[in-house]
């Protein structure tokens, strides 16, 4: 009788012991299922995302490269700019004649963002591209001119006339813009000369459309170029004259650049290259900058 009494006892706590476990389980599984639940809805989520958005590394730019040409057959020290251009490598041309090496600081170690280009004196004159190497690749390119012309340097800002840098004749300026100002070159010229003035902006990858005048030496205008194609003059009379430059609405900045080339035109020697890309629209018809009043209209044969 007891070890009945005790059996069933035993018994009814084993029933009692499975129900709890099943309970249990049946809990357990319930948050296991609102888990994976949430889990596969966070994955979907994820999913969605990442299907609907490309995720990519910073690809490298390279913005300005200063100066933005060199004579063929010297060399010059640049200072570029640009965006993502971690753990710079090294700078490389289009033309593969072009070489640069780092400048070094007294340790002898590479100054950021500066470095010596080398242009052999066989290089063809003209425009070539300038390419940046970083830890995430190779940059997009600025457009490098080598020319035929003494090369020189923009030394200070003049934005008035008693600041005005001097120019030679058979020289290529290489100069920034500051914003809602004006650049100011002198010179001396004599009567029977012809002069070439050509400054280059769009043409090199610079954001500054340039305004050129001519003036003499008490201000008063000789001529003005708003087309970017160039100034031809023939000096009147011995003078002092000046060359002033702007941007077109009086931007600035260090990606508003410029190069100015002045020059003699004479018959026994030609006039340099100016180095520069060309207008789209030069490849089109009618010409670029051609005068409209010039145009053949069309017609047909057999029209009155």
């Amino acid at each position: 009788m007891g070890e009945g009494i005790l059996g069933d006892g035993i018994l009814e706590e084993g029933i009692l012991a499975n129900s709890t476990t099943v309970e249990i389980i049946m809990k357990l599984s319930n948050q296991w299922t609102r888990l994976a639940s949430a889990a596969f809805a966070i994955v979907a989520c994820i999913s969605d995302a990442v299907l609907g958005q490309s995720v990519c590394l910073p690809l490298p730019r390279l913005l300005t490269v200063f100066p933005m040409g060199a004579q063929a057959g010297t060399s010059v020290e640049v200072t570029i700019s640009g965006e993502s251009l971690d753990e710079l490598e090294g700078l490389i041309f289009s033309d593969p004649k072009i070489t640069a090496v780092p400048v070094l600081n007294e340790r002898q170690q590479p100054i950021a963002n500066r470095f010596r280009v080398i242009v052999p004196a066989e290089t063809q004159p003209g425009i070539v591209e300038a390419f940046a190497i970083a830890r995430l690749g190779v940059s997009s390119s600025r457009v490098f001119s080598v020319g035929t012309l003494r090369e020189e340097l923009q030394t200070t800002p003049s934005p008035t006339v008693k600041e005005a840098q001097p120019i030679q004749f058979g020289s290529t300026i290489n100069a920034n813009m500051v914003a809602r100002s004006m650049n100011h070159y002198r010179f001396s010229a004599k009567a029977g000369q012809n002069l070439r003035i050509d400054c280059a902006g769009r043409g090199i990858d610079s954001k500054m459309d340039p305004i050129v005048i001519l003036t003499n030496s008490s201000g008063r205008v000789l001529i003005t170029d708003r087309s970017a194609s160039g100034i031809d003059y023939r000096v009147e009379q011995d003078d002092e004259y000046m060359i002033k430059v702007h941007d077109l609405t009086f931007q600035g900045g260090p990606e508003f650049f410029y190069r100015l080339i002045l020059q003699e035109r004479t018959n026994e020697v030609p006039l340099a290259q100016f180095a520069a890309t060309r207008h789209v629209g030069q490849y089109s018809w009618p010409p670029y900058r051609n005068d409209p009043s010039t145009a053949t209209p069309e017609a047909e044969p057999n029209d009155p």
